[in-house]
């Protein structure tokens, strides 16, 4: 993938661009840097940022001009560590390499890589005056809870100093290093304090939410109902956690003995329309629940729903899983191209055809979420190609019918010279009249200007004719090999989105197999259920 990114990168300069912005035009390249780059654009916005930048001056100013930022959304970081290896020990390029130093580092924990992640950060030298040195113990942190270094990174999280720290997202950390480390009422007591902020800012009322989860689930391993309860409670209706606090709230109501109550919380989720876990979970929670309660008849209705539900979901996993056999899931990705950015799977999910591909179900799982990413951004990067393959065809073609036009035009235009100076001559009088008809020279002059005016556009023809045919075979040849690894670019493209559509098609599989044995499985207890709930109802069993 990298490596056709690259090569793409390579080839497409080629075409027209844009290289010589200065003052006025300079800032306008800025603006179009920037407005590709908010695009989702990264490949346009890349571009233009070499265009900026020159080669030669590109590595000693990579971060001004953003190359850097943009390389890595494109996943060249491969050609981040190569810069940063070639940079001297000027210290104006060192902090330049130690910002993208950091930059990749986030890259590469991001891509849950987390050794590579601490190589690059600790790849940064000196005194990283363009990195705050309290962001790199930040991700450095980070890293070490994910390879389990609790301890490091509960002591480098407590010790940011707090004017520092990223608000909410270090004390979520911190708890979760403090519980992996065994602290776990330091842990239990910074969630808590997470889960009370008072705050209006979105992204941090979420971190609430699940701050709120959290230290549930801790409340209930640890057999403490009523606090688990209160926890819970936190946790916004509103929000994007609603549904998983909703479930284990009932869940925990019902263990403390108030099945009416745990009846309210599972038929908020009941009442839901979408097919996720916590839905199909509730299908089951709510008619069990008042089976408690010997309301058998309703849990007879409500088992008898969820029959019906699960038999219609299966038959559509079923087909689902026909479609992405017949590659239609691949398809779907391929033929999005043209939704640049992170938000393509929203576009693509709002399409009311692919409503049958369980497309938010799929991009529950990471890794389909990460193949199927790559499969959109390499039939972007296609689209680009084949972009190219046209316009290198439109230049060719431009280049035969100018040529055609040239070589209509200069026997046409030669003999239109030759005319042209036999009136000239014509026109001119003798040598020995001229000095004795002054009048009738002057009265010449018109008709020579003009005639010398034509004379010289036939001649500018001949000159444009030659230079242009000196020219051609170069120009072709040019086009020419630019067609030939364009093409041989689109081919390599083809075969790995083949290979990546593959992995998608897999990945949505074996997602949709786990998830259709589940149903199956809720299906079977739902019918036994069902059966149960009605001799209860009717009489036959008490």
């Amino acid at each position: 993938m990298r490596r056709f990114t690259a090569s793409i990168c390579c080839i497409l300069l080629i075409l027209p661009i844009v290289t010589h912005a200065q003052n006025g035009l300079e800032q306008l390249l800025k603006g179009e840097i920037l407005y590709e780059s908010l695009q989702g654009n990264h490949l346009d916005a890349l571009l233009r940022s070499y265009a900026y930048r020159p080669s030669a001056d590109r590595l000693s100013a990579s971060s001004e001009a953003g190359a850097t930022d943009l390389e890595l959304a494109l996943g060249l970081s491969s050609t981040v560590e190569n810069n940063i290896n070639t940079r001297s020990n000027d210290k104006r390029i060192q902090q330049s390499k130690n910002r993208d130093a950091f930059l990749l580092a986030w890259f590469y924990y991001n891509k849950r890589k987390p050794a590579q992640a601490l190589k690059a950060l600790d790849s940064i030298e000196n005194k990283a005056d363009s990195v705050s040195l309290s962001d790199i113990e930040y991700l450095r942190a980070l890293i070490y809870i994910d390879i389990g270094r609790f301890k490091e990174a509960a002591r480098l999280l407590y010790e940011l100093p707090l004017i520092h720290r990223p608000r909410g997202y270090t004390q979520y950390n911190l708890a979760l290093a403090q519980l992996q480390s065994g602290n776990e009422e330091q842990g239990r007591s910074t969630l808590a304090s997470l889960g009370r902020m008072n705050t209006s800012d979105t992204d941090l009322l979420a971190l609430k939410d699940m701050a709120n989860i959290k230290l549930g689930y801790r409340y209930l391993q640890k057999g403490s109902l009523e606090q688990a309860k209160e926890s819970f409670d936190l946790v916004r209706l509103d929000g994007p956690l609603s549904n998983q606090a909703l479930l284990v709230s009932g869940w925990t109501l019902f263990s403390m003995n108030q099945v009416e109550r745990a009846i309210v919380a599972w038929s908020l989720l009941h009442k839901q329309e979408a097919i996720n876990e916590t839905v199909i979970e509730a299908k089951m929670a709510l008619p069990y629940a008042y089976s408690k309660l010997g309301a058998h008849g309703k849990a007879a209705n409500l088992y008898a729903h969820a029959v019906e539900l699960f038999e219609s979901e299966i038959k559509r996993m079923n087909a689902t899983s026909e479609a992405i056999r017949k590659g239609d899931l691949v398809q779907a990705i391929v033929n999005n191209h043209r939704a640049q950015g992170d938000d393509w799977f929203l576009r693509l999910s709002r399409r009311s055809e692919q409503a049958e591909l369980y497309l938010p179900l799929l991009l529950a799982n990471d890794e389909f979420r990460q193949q199927a990413d790559r499969l959109s951004q390499l039939a972007q990067l296609k689209n680009r190609v084949e972009q190219g393959l046209v316009r290198v065809a439109a230049s060719s073609e431009f280049a035969r019918l100018k040529r055609k036009h040239y070589d209509t035009a200069l026997p046409a235009a030669e003999k239109k010279l030759s005319a042209i100076n036999r009136d000239m001559k014509n026109v001119m009088p003798p040598v020995t009249q001229q000095t004795d008809t002054p009048n009738r020279r002057v009265n010449m002059i018109p008709e020579l200007v003009q005639l010398q005016q034509t004379y010289d556009s036939y001649l500018g023809i001949r000159k444009a004719t030659a230079e242009y045919n000196r020219q051609l075979p170069e120009y072709s040849r040019e086009l020419d090999e630019l067609s030939r690894k364009l093409k041989s670019l689109d081919q390599k493209m083809s075969q790995a989105i083949a290979s990546t559509g593959k992995q998608v098609e897999a990945i949505a599989q074996a997602t949709l197999d786990r998830i259709h044995q589940q149903m199956k499985s809720y299906h079977h207890n739902a019918l036994f259920a069902l059966a149960e709930s009605y001799d209860f109802a009717t009489g036959k069993r008490q």
